[in-house]
């Protein structure tokens, strides 16, 4: 199931890493437990776990900690008290780290907050639009939005268009006006449980924290959300377009010499592309950058590790297999009752509570 794992030597100037013997052992192992898989699922499992390795090689830059963080778990595999298989491993990131940036179709469900009126009126001037998005401190469901709006340039960061609520103020535009939505890359459902596996990864432990803060805004802040068109929410949300940092696999800073605040650039990275429009799309460079808020200081962007860790299990997610067999499993849930007299019942009620097992571990 999925592509085979390349080898390693592969990865262009991988050898010169200085946790390269640690980061050989670990894919040496992994390499070995791909031939030796029982089943498909098991093989599966192991992919995710090599894929996962080459992958943050690609985005080294802007995740440095997790290839040798991933490398030293893999080799440390029957230390302890608990032994774990390398597929059991493989597993565990496909239910905790996968299977958080992968929303199933009742997720993908349109939000009520997330429709036209959110705006209360139309404004004629842009200047006054941007001052009732900004003014307030506090951030509701809304506001969020409406800052995130502000920052993106009202429009989808992807596809460019325009947000309806600046069709007068923006007048004609090219590139088309659509509504547009306010999409976490993180949801709130799945921040608690992923939190520890991002730290050792290395991404920023004040922004993990930060998502499960309970008496801040948690996963509702600028630094996890972009502006979205619909379409394109809910290719983000099921793990068919992302966002990989560019260079072409880092993130790039860019001096902006108009408003001296570093700029970031990314690719677009679509996994299913129907269509001329969506097909234009593919690797396109985009580069963002902070608009000002009502104190002058930038807003918040997107934070890049946020991004590279959901264009990582994108990218990971489709090689591996591991999408293909979420959405199996996605189509089996809407079908089938719980504990009904089929026997798949009784495998997806399993494939569920293992969702639920790893997360408490």
């Amino acid at each position: 199931m999925g592509t085979p794992l390349p080898p390693l030597d592969d990865l262009s100037e991988i050898s010169e890493h200085p946790h390269f013997e640690c980061i050989k052992t670990a894919y040496s192992l992994v390499r070995v437990a791909e031939t030796s898989a029982e089943d498909d699922e098991a093989l599966m499992n192991t992919r995710i776990l090599g894929h996962f390795m080459t992958t943050f090689w690609i985005l080294r830059r802007t995740l440095p900690d997790a290839l040798p963080a991933l490398a030293q778990e893999v080799v440390s595999l029957g230390d302890g008290r608990e032994r774990m298989t390398v597929d059991q491993l493989g597993l565990r990131y496909r239910e905790v780290l996968l299977r958080a940036f992968f929303r199933t179709s009742s997720e993908l469900s349109d939000r009520s907050d997330d429709e036209d009126s959110w705006l209360p009126k139309q404004y004629e001037c842009l200047q006054d639009l941007i001052t009732y998005c900004l003014e307030g401190s506090t951030l509701d469901c809304r506001k969020l939005k409406a800052r995130a709006l502000v920052r993106d340039g009202f429009r989808c960061v992807v596809t460019r268009d325009v947000d309806r609520s600046a069709e007068k103020v923006v007048g004609d535009s090219e590139d088309g006006f659509e509504r547009t939505e306010c999409c976490h890359i993180l949801s709130q459902s799945t921040a608690q449980g992923i939190q520890a596996v991002l730290k050792a990864l290395g991404i920023n432990a004040a922004m993990c924290d930060k998502l499960v803060e309970p008496n801040g805004t948690g996963v509702d802040c600028l630094e996890n959300v972009l502006t979205l068109t619909e379409s394109c929410r809910k290719r983000f949300d099921n793990l068919k377009l992302a966002l990989e940092p560019c260079g072409p696999n880092e993130v790039c800073p860019v001096s902006s010499i108009e408003s001296e605040v570093d700029t970031y650039q990314y690719a677009i990275r679509l996994y299913q592309h129907e269509g001329p429009r969506w097909r234009a799309l593919q690797d396109k460079f985009i580069t963002f950058a902070a608009a000002a808020g009502d104190d002058g200081l930038p807003l918040p962007l997107p934070d890049p590790q946020l991004l590279a860790i959901h264009a990582a299990c994108a990218r990971v997610g489709h090689i591996s297999g591991a999408v293909e067999f979420f959405e199996k499993w996605d189509r089996e849930a809407q079908r089938t009752f719980i504990l009904s007299s089929e026997d798949n019942s009784y495998e997806l009620l399993f494939s569920q509570l293992q969702v639920v097992a790893f997360k408490e571990q």
